[in-house]
Formats: C-alpha cells, structure tokens, sequence
C-alpha cells in the first residue's frame, strides 16, 4: 500500500526514504508493472503518488523476482526472506 501523507510517500505505513534500499529500488518496479508507466526516478514515483490526491494505492503482489547480473540466476524476493536459484517462468497473479 502507497500513499502521500504530509508530502512524503509511504509504503506499508514506512516513510519511502527509510525503507532498505533494495526496497526502494523495487517499489518503483512494482508500480510500473501493475499501473502500466514508466518510473526511471525517484521524483517520478512522487508525481505519480501525486496523482493519487492523498488517496492510498494497494498492490496484491506475493513475492518479486529479480534478475542478477549472471542471466541464468534470478531471485525470487519475498517478505522476510529471498531465495536465489533458476528461475525458469516469470508470472504475476491480478
């Protein structure tokens, strides 16, 4: 869940600029692939969070798999932990 609460962005009621950074990396990621848009920077996600008017955003999203630099590996994030192995199809639930 995203929102806009006294001109900072919340993610799960954590301030954006405080969570880890991988987290901060990824959420951009997560927006672009559930609102169909392109975030290349941080103040892009802000305008974007704009648009919701203080509203809040929710994202039903079970886990988020990245790809490492060896492009036969890719990680597969989940809250708490990671697992990292080869992945063979990527897909999302909506």
């Amino acid at each position: 869940t995203v929102q806009r609460r006294r001109s900072k962005i919340y993610v799960n009621d954590r301030l954006f600029d405080n969570l880890p950074e991988v987290y901060r990396r990824i959420f951009p990621k997560v927006v672009e692939e559930f609102e169909s848009i392109k975030i290349p920077e941080e103040k892009d996600l802000e305008k974007w969070v704009l648009t919701l008017r203080g509203n809040s955003k929710t994202f039903q999203c079970e886990g988020v798999i990245l790809e490492c630099s060896q492009a036969s590996y890719q990680a597969a994030a989940r809250n708490p932990g990671y697992v990292v192995g080869p992945v063979k199809k990527l897909s999302r639930r909506r």
